[in-house]
């Protein structure tokens, strides 16, 4: 794979008339609830159409991550490789597609009506916009009845102990983050609670600012002094 596939190819009206002969090109899905509070990938073949022309897509998927093989496409020839996709929060999208030669990053956001617009990082001035919408995990109703889980600290041995209780009423897997770089996620059961033991945590003596987001839409800010 080389910039042969970006400079040395049809126009874009002709890669897509190209890409429609192919069935590549396809019709954007119903828009979603517009009140959506929280995105995840759809069990169906997921495609970003490039404003070069080009287009790239992979197997799709559920819930927050997406890894599988993926694809390439000037609308003329096609390249395989490996994508790897993340939704973070209720609606950042960041995209890679790795092939032998080349790794290109996609990044932006998801809209209310569920379609993922953004720029391709590492081609200057191009930019993506999926071909079909996103699934709505949460909408804003389901997201502000739901409340968010309680997080509390305590001290142990070499360490710190985390109790994160579930107040949804919803299973969810959740992603604890403090503002040292340090995450981990985890499952939380229906009106369960969770234990995380942060072993060895050197104590700074200073307040730490932390985050508990889990993907049923609910999220906590909190912070501790140690």
């Amino acid at each position: 794979m080389s910039g042969v596939r970006f400079f040395k190819k049809p126009g874009i009206a002709a890669v897509a008339m190209a890409a429609a002969c192919t069935g590549l090109i396809t019709s954007t899905a119903p828009a979603q609830a517009a009140d959506c509070a929280d995105w995840g990938f759809r069990e169906m073949t997921t495609r970003m159409v490039i404003s070069s022309g080009d287009q790239m897509g992979w197997g799709g998927g559920s819930g927050k991550d997406s890894v599988g093989p993926g694809f390439w496409t000037n609308g003329v020839k096609t390249w395989d490789g490996a994508v790897t996709a993340h939704i973070t929060g209720p609606n950042s999208l960041s995209i890679n597609f790795t092939d032998s030669e080349v790794s290109w990053d996609l990044v932006g956001i998801i809209d209310s009506q569920g379609i993922a617009t953004g720029n391709v990082t590492s081609i200057p001035g191009a930019t993506f916009r999926s071909d079909q919408a996103f699934e709505c995990n949460v909408t804003g109703e389901a997201a502000a009845a739901a409340q968010a889980p309680t997080v509390t600290f305590n001290p142990i041995l070499g360490g710190l102990r985390v109790t994160v209780a579930d107040r949804s009423g919803k299973a969810s897997q959740c992603t604890y983050s403090a503002d040292n770089g340090f995450t981990r996620s985890f499952g939380l059961g229906a009106n369960a609670t969770t234990k995380i033991d942060i072993v060895p945590a050197v104590p700074e003596f200073r307040d730490w600012a932390v985050s508990v987001e889990c993907d049923n839409g609910t999220r906590s800010d909190v912070s501790t002094f140690f």
